[in-house]
């Protein structure tokens, strides 16, 4: 039942009978039952009661089944009206309270009249009475067409319907003509007399309210599930709507003629035929074959009022390939001039990483050289927004993903290696959250920290990753992240040559490695089969990943949290990997294209079943669909192509920013800027640079001993922010030689030098998945002589993994007892520990313990780097 825009659940009224295009069934509390034999010799359906002195007889006629009430017969049930849910008592919307019935005709020449009543208490709420006179002749299984279904309405205003919301209201069908009335269905919806947005948007999996854009028409609706009208949200000024009278608020009935059947908004093959949205973008596609129009009726008076919506240009879509489908073509004119439009000044669109990378992406596919600039803007407001790899937060795998994809093929395309650091740090920066899984192989969160859902972790952050190494393997970048997680990736792939439970794989790629299901598995899939495909590896898997997302397409937009871009992403995949079945898919979908398309915006938004608003509406779908339609053209490598450095950007120089400068364990300094490219000019005396004292920076130089170092980006006669950065002696001849954090001493080891190799973007996390210890942690780090020390700092990571309560210890040796020099607790979010001794002390080995976490669930202890004080 849905609880925003509840629907009266429908009673089918024949057993065996197929959906019908048109028409709905029966409402009663119970769900869905048939019409046979009710008991009793009562051939009334069940939940119904015959009051009449007419007879009810079943009518057959080819697949469908109606039900013949002779003259004089009656029926009636009782159902009770669902009450406003909490979200639509908020606002101060009305309700109407909308019911229908279905009928095909007479069962004979003459006339007839069907009655429709809603009553409440002995008042009648609404009725609709009705004269027929087209007879229905064709009777029997063996009728190879059905019979049109004709409907008819009555509606129940406020302030009336308002007070049988929650209460019990009586449904009465009466035959009252001279001959019998043959009916299918009766239904009962409710809506707000003026729409809202307030009652759209959902959580994932949620089946509605949705935004449905209907950009070829000019208007937006509220599209409801199990609801048999669609309300108007918005008309565009000017569009084939507005210019057809239709307002605001109302609600579509029919399209060309047809009444609504009972929306869906669940995934599967009925959503893809017969969902309102299916509906309305076929028949926009036949308009633009035929004369352009699509007749609507909407409810006025309780009456159905039809119109006639020109189209703004035809759209008939021939192969929905862009360069073969000239209306097509024009489709994509508008998503690329979209993105033109609306990139912000800072080179981003929207503020958002996925809908700037797409974007990028979708411009660098046209191969047109006024791209260049918008291309290169975004490359700099991603390098500038990140420049190091933990920025992209705790749930960073994800943005980091669509990042390094934009840095791989904007390197192949241009040869500018500004990103090729980027991309290097990205990659070790993703092991380091490489923790333990449930089945005891590594696996991957959404971020560094840990693995959710019961250290099971998840494939989605994962499959991404997978694309952007995949690519970023052809500028000579050593994969890691595949071989790593490879045992992880085929245990979650449900593989169709292995039997599991009698039943073999059905070819999907998994939510991990207990969760393989066929309903959000589209991304995913289609993200792993890309990665197969640029690896050059792994056919089996490729074939089976691609057959089942044909297999089962209509779950297009039902990636996990991810409706879209995961929809276009999965068809990224095929056109990769399969591009024979990407021809056969997207050619499924041009009612969408059709219907989602206003000639001169671009496409408009409609809410996918999984995902949220929030990531992105019209900014996403015309990026993320402006990149799928160039797929077949292969511009770029993630759709086949194979060029490299065919866009010039040299006459584009990159702004002016802060400096970034590490300093490895052997003491060499690596600078460039934030935004890579300018010149940099730098000091190690403290002194600010300028024109007489500056060195330029060319390449990683030696810096030893302790140093101030002061540096600037300049161009010509402009200078950058000055950025300061205090070195201590580094440290070539450290070694941490004891620590915790992996079952294998070696992995713990591995792990935890990480806090000596001066970078602060690798940390060092200890195992926080399946079966790891927790605390207490420690590490034992060597000097490699005894040297005179004053303190310890160290650099921590997340808040969450703070230590506690913790301790440092000291010795001269590894044989004498180590003298313990500070302890103490932290509370509160702290980025950077300086722990001071009483007193300068000779040590050649430290040893900090942490005995506890910031709180008493914490397992895990990050640090991103340790220095000493002297």
């Amino acid at each position: 039942m849905n609880t925003r825009f509840a629907v009266i659940s429908f009673l089918a009224f024949l057993a065996g009978a197929p959906a019908p295009l048109a028409g709905s069934a029966i409402p009663v509390p119970g769900g869905r039952v048939a019409l046979d034999s009710g008991g009793r010799g009562s051939l009334a359906p069940k939940h119904w009661k015959s009051v009449g002195k007419g007879s009810l007889e079943s009518w057959v006629s080819g697949t469908r089944k109606g039900l013949l009430m002779k003259a004089g017969a009656r029926m009636e049930t009782v159902v009770k009206v669902p009450a406003l849910s909490e979200k639509e008592t908020r606002g101060e919307a009305h309700w109407q309270g909308i019911a229908h019935v279905d009928y095909w005709g007479l069962d004979q020449q003459g006339e007839g009249c069907l009655l429709f009543e809603l009553l409440h208490g002995g008042q009648r709420l609404a009725e609709s009475r009705v004269t027929i006179s087209r007879p229905v002749v064709d009777r029997g299984k063996e009728v190879s067409y059905s019979p049109a279904i004709i409907r008819t309405w009555a509606v129940v205003g406020p302030p009336l319907f308002e007070k049988v919301l929650g209460n019990e209201v009586t449904l009465r069908l009466s035959s009252e003509g001279p001959r019998g009335v043959i009916v299918e269905g009766v239904g009962l919806c409710r809506t707000p007399v003026v729409p809202t947005e307030k009652l759209l948007g959902k959580p994932n999996g949620q089946l509605g309210p949705d935004l449905l854009g209907a950009g070829s028409l000019g208007f937006e609706a509220m599209s409801v599930h199990k609801q048999s009208a669609l309300q108007i949200l918005r008309v565009r000024e000017g569009g084939p709507a507005a210019q057809a009278g239709l307002r605001k608020g109302e609600v579509i009935v029919e399209i060309n003629r047809r009444p609504l059947p009972e929306n869906t908004l669940a995934p599967g093959f009925q959503w893809a035929e017969q969902s309102h949205e299916a509906l309305l973008g076929k028949a926009v596609l036949t308009a633009g074959k035929r004369d352009g129009f699509v007749e609507l009726a909407v409810l006025r008076e309780g009456l159905p009022r039809r119109s006639k919506l020109e189209l703004e240009r035809p759209m008939g879509f021939t192969s929905m390939i862009p360069g073969e489908d000239k209306v097509l073509a024009a489709l994509y004119g508008d998503t690329i001039g979209f993105l033109v439009r609306t990139q912000r000044a800072d080179g981003s669109w929207s503020g958002d990483p996925i809908r700037t990378t797409l974007s990028a992406l979708a411009l660098l596919a046209t191969r047109r050289d006024d791209c260049a600039g918008p291309v290169k803007r975004a490359v700099d407001y991603l390098l500038n927004r990140y420049p190091e790899a933990e920025k992209f937060g705790r749930l960073g795998f994800w943005h980091a993903a669509y990042a390094g994809i934009l840095y791989s093929e904007y390197w192949l395309a241009t040869g500018d290696d500004r990103v090729r650091q980027r991309l290097l740090d990205m990659r070790d920066w993703v092991l380091t959250g490489a923790h333990t899984s449930k089945w005891g192989m590594a696996a991957l969160g959404h971020g560094v920290g840990h693995l959710p859902y019961g250290q099971k972790a998840l494939m989605a952050p994962l499959a991404h990753l997978l694309v952007y190494e995949a690519l970023a393997r052809r500028l000579g970048q050593e994969s890691r992240i595949w071989e790593t997680f490879w045992p992880y990736i085929e245990r979650s792939w449900s593989d169709p040559g292995r039997v599991v439970g009698r039943r073999p794989g059905h070819g999907a790629m998994g939510y991990n490695p207990s969760y393989k299901d066929l309903q959000e598995f589209w991304s995913r899939t289609g993200l792993c089969a890309m990665a197969c495909a640029l690896r050059g590896e792994k056919e089996e898997m490729r074939v089976a990943l691609t057959e089942v997302m044909v297999d089962r397409h209509p779950w297009i937009r039902n990636s996990h949290a991810y409706g879209e871009p995961g929809g276009a992403l999965g068809l990224l995949g095929l056109n990769l990997a399969a591009p024979q079945h990407y021809r056969k898919v997207i050619a499924e979908y041009a009612w969408w294209f059709a219907l989602a398309w206003e000639p001169g915006f671009g496409l408009r938004f409609t809410q996918p079943h999984m995902g949220a608003p929030y990531m992105g509406q019209e900014d996403l779908i015309n990026a993320a669909y402006a990149l799928v339609l160039a797929g077949p053209r292969q511009t770029l490598h993630l759709t086949g192509g194979t060029a490299r450095d065919w866009l010039d950007i040299s006459g584009l120089p990159a702004p002016l920013s802060q400096v970034r400068a590490k300093r490895n364990q052997q003491g060499f300094v690596w600078m460039e800027g934030q935004v890579p490219g300018p010149e940099i000019v730098y000091t190690i005396d403290g002194s600010d640079p300028d024109e007489q004292q500056a060195r330029s920076y060319r390449k990683p130089f030696l810096l030893e001993g302790t140093a101030t170092l002061k540096a600037r980006t300049r161009r010509g006669n402009e200078w950058g922010p000055l950025t300061e950065f205090n070195f201590a002696p580094a440290k070539a001849t450290w070694e941490v030689v004891a620590a915790s954090g992996h079952t294998q001493v070696g992995k713990a080891l591995q792990r935890a030098d990480r806090l000596i190799d001066g970078d602060l973007n690798l940390c060092w996390l200890t195992d926080n998945g399946q079966d790891t210890a927790g605390y207490p942690h420690h590490f034992v780090l060597d000097l490699s002589e005894v040297t005179e020390i004053r303190g310890l700092v160290l650099h921590y990571g997340e808040k969450d993994k703070i230590p506690g309560e913790w301790s440092v210890y000291a010795s001269k040796s590894a044989d004498d007892k180590p003298r313990r020099l500070a302890t103490g607790t932290t509370s509160g979010q702290v980025t950077r520990h300086e722990i001071d001794f009483s007193a300068k002390v000779k040590a050649r080995f430290i040893r900090f313990e942490a005995s506890r976490g910031i709180t008493a669930e914490a397992r895990a202890l990050m640090i991103r780097e340790v220095e000493v004080t002297r």
